[in-house]
Order: structure tokens, then sequence, then C-alpha cells
């Protein structure tokens, strides 16, 4: 009976950790608008090929990430908006961090692009690069 006991207990140990014990649950993660800063958007570039540049953007405390960003093509007006995440219950600082990470746009026309940066309270940075063939 105590051998039986041991083997269900041992069981249900091992059942409890198989679902409470997952790191890859990102329940728990947070993700939000990320203001960009600043970027190193060249002057000019090459039709159909990629161009590669660095936009800084603002994570809101010390454990802020990199999460994604979304780029909305408007004709040759190119809107950009960055997100950052962190783990809701995570020991982090209060202080705003800041994030370099490389972005890399592929014009399709030849001509004049703006890019829309998103910044806080919903305004835009704008900034122009020529295409060329």
């Amino acid at each position: 009976m105590k051998k039986l006991f041991g083997i269900v207990l041992i069981a249900v140990c091992f059942g409890l950790c198989a679902f409470t014990c997952d790191e890859s649950d990102d329940g728990d993660v947070v993700t939000e608008f990320s203001p960009i800063t600043s970027t190193t958007l060249p002057d000019e570039g090459k039709v159909n090929q990629s161009i590669e540049f660095v936009i800084t953007h603002r994570g809101s405390n010390g454990c802020a990430q990199y999460s994604h960003n979304k780029t909305v093509t408007k004709g040759r007006d190119v809107f950009v908006t960055f997100f950052n995440s962190y783990k809701k219950d995570s020991f982090c600082t209060y202080a705003l961090t800041t994030l370099e990470t490389s972005y890399s746009y592929k014009p399709s026309a030849v001509g004049e692009y703006t890019f829309h940066f998103k910044q806080e309270d919903g305004k835009y940075q704008e900034e122009k690069i020529t295409i060329s063939e």
C-alpha cells in the first residue's frame, strides 16, 4: 500500500510540474508601443534593393526588449511603428531604456519616399529618401 501511495504521489507531482513549469508560456508578456527617437535612414537607395538602417526607440522600463514592428506602405509613404515587450511580473528598473534595432525596407519603385516614424502622442518624425534605378 505504501508503495502504491508513493507511485501515485510521484505521478501527481510530475503532472503538476508538467502543467506549471512551462517556461515557454507567453501569457504574462506585456507588449506595448515603443516611440521612435531617431534613425540612420540614408539619403538615397536603389529600387528593389533593401535599405538597411538602425532605428533608435524607447523602452518603458529596464526589461524592455524589441518585440516587432508594423510597417504600412501607402504609395511612397511608409509608416513605421515599433513595439517592445517585457515579462509582466519581472523586477525591472523604472528607467526608460534606449533600444537600437536594425530595420530594412525594399522600395519597389523609383522616386522620393517619405518615412513616417511614429513617436509619442501619435506624432510622426518624417524623413525622405530618394530611390533611383
